[in-house]
């Protein structure tokens, strides 16, 4: 149980559209927060340049950094996927989290 007006989520891995209204993100908020994660685990790096600033300023106004500028070894396909599901525009990030996941799984059969 969570008062009115808290946050809900680590906010290294929260959306931003999730860090403005946690009640009204939906189901692209956790594939946000998923694509976090790969980032994380291929890159051992927050998908953000901090900048020394508040973690919410660098939520809302940042551009991920492009995941093989981090880990080379990535391959371009997967690199596509994991940015794709970190847009900051929740529109623009695959239209359900089976989407994602189909993508996924695709690359790791080949």
């Amino acid at each position: 149980i969570t008062s009115t007006g808290t946050i809900r989520g680590t906010p290294r891995f929260m959306a931003p559209e999730q860090l403005l209204n946690s009640r009204a993100a939906g189901p692209a908020a956790d594939q946000f927060g998923l694509a976090a994660t790969l980032y994380e685990v291929l890159t051992g790096t927050w998908h953000y340049e901090a900048d020394g600033g508040p973690t919410w300023r660098v939520l809302l106004q940042a551009e991920a950094v492009p995941l093989r500028e981090r880990e080379s070894t990535v391959s371009p396909e997967l690199e596509s996927v994991v940015m794709r599901g970190l847009e900051r525009d929740p529109e623009a990030r695959f239209p359900s989290i089976q989407a994602f996941r189909s993508r996924l799984k695709e690359l790791r059969a080949r």
